[in-house]
């Protein structure tokens, strides 16, 4: 077998080198924020040049873009994580594509007004404090009846 002469890999490859979730990669590279150059072929396919990949990969070299933005770079430059294992949960459900695009719509909207632009992240757990402020009357467990237990 001869040596790989592909110039790029695809996102996905590169995402699952990384040992990123496919979401979350597929999330930077929509914000502008992939550690890697990240190329539209067409309207579906991403390519990434390989020798930056290469170059982390095998030599550990970061590119510049990972040494600013990039999560795993503890101790680096950039902010800190937000999330400690074992304190968050990570909600993975499926939301429908028009409230998905408006809620990026709206997201986008507001960072222009904000000093700080938030993150998607960030606004979905925004929206889900704000759900839970604004029904105070809820938050409580309510003693169950013989009849309940029965269907749990």
């Amino acid at each position: 077998m001869g040596r790989d002469k592909r110039l790029t890999y695809s996102l996905k490859e590169v995402i699952a080198m990384l040992g990123m979730t496919v979401n979350y990669g597929y999330e930077l590279a929509e914000n502008g924020q992939f550690p890697f150059p990240v190329i539209q072929v067409n309207k579906t396919e991403r390519a990434v040049p390989k020798k930056p990949v290469d170059d982390f990969l095998n030599k550990g070299k970061v590119p510049r873009a990972a040494k600013i933005m990039a999560p795993w770079n503890t101790g680096k430059p950039g902010r800190t994580p937000k999330w400690t294992p074992g304190n968050h949960i990570n909600w993975n459900y499926p939301i429908p594509k028009e409230l998905n695009d408006k809620f990026n719509l709206v997201l986008k909207n507001m960072n222009k007004t904000l000093t700080s632009p938030i993150d998607k992240g960030e606004a979905i757990r925004l929206a889900a404090e704000e759900f839970v402020q604004r029904r105070p009357q809820f938050l409580f467990e309510p003693e169950e009846t013989e009849e309940e237990e029965l269907l749990y």
